[in-house]
């Protein structure tokens, strides 16, 4: 912390140092994630599944700021969080109990 930020004992505060910006790198992967979790959530609570494509061309616009992630990046996280219904479509692990009536 001490070589992005300059401390001051009086004041007991951090503070940027002169001329340089604050920077903030959030990995790709984790990006990818937390949306694919936001958008597979809010699937799960309406009773829908979604089509790999259908996930992608909603969670592309969402991680325009910063690196894109290539289809491949984006299927690699699914895989992790998300389990196949069919062929085409997908929906979070079910984890914990089990839901009836699904």
């Amino acid at each position: 912390m001490l070589d992005t930020f300059d401390y001051d004992d009086k004041t007991d505060l951090f503070s940027i140092r002169k001329d340089q910006k604050f920077k903030t790198h959030v990995d790709l992967n984790l990006r990818v994630k937390y949306y694919l979790y936001s958008y597979l959530r809010r699937q799960d609570l309406e009773k829908k599944i979604s089509s790999f494509d259908q996930i992608v061309l909603h969670i592309l616009p969402l991680l325009k700021n910063g690196i894109t992630p290539e289809a491949q990046t984006i299927l690699n996280v699914l895989e992790d969080i998300a389990e196949p219904v069919d062929t085409e479509h997908w929906r979070l692990k079910q984890e914990g109990q089990l839901k009836l009536f699904i």
